[in-house]
């Protein structure tokens, strides 16, 4: 089960490539933030980091990599079971737990404003309730700490890109995964973000090439995906 996750030709492939063009975002965006060299072998030594909805935890484990101290949660105990299963093979990749839980459960309420840094990567588009979902995400962060947000625009050409070409006419995932219905428009999550009085830093859109087989970022068109780098004020 593990190693289908991890096996980056296998059905997760997307997932992979698309792990990399965020992790360099991310790490690109505190560095500047903070007057970090981007280039130090560990860049996000000291931060505590909450990836939420860590799935088989890719972005968990390459923020370790990093320096981080990171916690990765996931609704699904089969992909913590994953997690846990990688962390016990993977080599000093850092600090990292993972735990079964949602983020409304005993980690908020346990947890409030413990992390610099809050990721929620590819998940909002699966959310029912998407403004009480920010709220506990925002109440996790520390005053002045970091939030990156990736999810998927609602347009002709998002469900064009991510579901008859992605799930029905290339198999890059498989069919049933998204829901148009549910993808978010920019301007939609950043005045959600602002009424939770947070500072919206960046925009970037995501491009996959399929001529390169990888993710360009930060690109000026949010027609399809797109993340949001904001941060919490201070109090």
């Amino acid at each position: 089960m593990a190693s289908a996750w991890w096996d980056p030709s296998g059905p997760t492939k997307l997932l992979h490539r698309m792990n990399i063009a965020r992790v360099k975002y991310m790490r690109h965006r505190i560095c500047e933030e903070a007057g970090i060299n981007v280039m130090s072998a560990k860049p996000f030594q000291g931060l505590n980091f909450l990836d939420a909805g860590c799935g088989g935890g890719l972005l968990t484990e390459s923020l370790a990599r990093l320096g981080g101290t990171v916690t990765g949660i996931d609704a699904s105990y089969e992909s913590i079971v994953i997690c846990k299963d990688r962390s016990h093979h993977e080599e000093s990749p850092g600090e990292r737990t993972y735990l079964h839980s949602t983020i409304g459960e005993k980690l908020s309420t346990q947890q409030k404003a413990l992390f610099d840094v809050v990721c929620c990567m590819e998940v909002l588009e699966h959310v029912d309730h998407v403004e009480y979902f920010l709220d506990q995400l925002v109440d996790l962060t520390k005053p002045g700490g970091h939030i990156f947000l990736s999810t998927i625009n609602r347009t002709l050409r998002s469900f064009a890109m991510t579901i008859l070409v992605a799930e029905y006419l290339a198999r890059l995932t498989p069919v049933g995964t998204h829901d148009w219905t549910k993808y978010i428009k920019p301007q939609e999550l950043v005045s959600l973000l602002r009424r939770r009085q947070c500072y919206i830093l960046d925009v970037a859109g995501m491009d996959y090439e399929l001529d390169k087989e990888a993710w360009a970022l930060n690109t000026r068109d949010v027609s399809c995906n797109y993340v949001i780098h904001a941060r919490r004020p201070q109090d």
